[in-house]
């Protein structure tokens, strides 16, 4: 079953310590708090983007700090356009079945879900914010 947050409470540390539990292991840690900055605008890009920020109720190795959380957009309009083209269900594809196998880097995915009934996704990523820029 495919877990997807209520757009109006799109991210907190219950939901994120249901889909992490592999990665953070039971018993190990729980994140009590989730900080959200977004990073797009609402109005203009076919997700809501957020970097949340992890608190844990104690600190372990290899835990991490943040994710990127990609969330359907509350823009109606760009929601129509998505559930036509279905960029959502191609991105979580790729994170599911080609970067596991794939000699490309691509950011570690922690949780991708798609909502077959409205074509909307999420995606928990690795935050890649320390790593360096490369030239596009």
């Amino acid at each position: 079953m495919d877990l997807l947050p209520e757009q109006t409470q799109p991210i907190t540390p219950d939901f994120i310590n249901t889909v992490l539990q592999p990665v953070i292991g039971l018993g190990r840690a729980a994140v009590i708090d989730v900080r959200l900055r977004r990073l797009t605008g609402p109005k203009n890009f076919n997700a809501s983007i957020y970097r949340a920020f992890l608190t844990y109720d104690r600190m372990r190795t290899g835990l991490p700090h943040s994710l990127i959380a990609k969330l359907p957009t509350p823009n109606p309009d760009l929601n129509e356009r998505a559930a036509i083209f279905q960029p959502g269900v191609r991105e979580n594809w790729f994170y599911r079945a080609c970067a596991p196998r794939s000699s490309i880097l691509a950011p570690r995915c922690y949780y991708n879900a798609i909502d077959e009934d409205t074509g909307q996704s999420i995606l928990l990523l690795e935050d890649l914010s320390t790593a360096r820029t490369g030239n596009q």
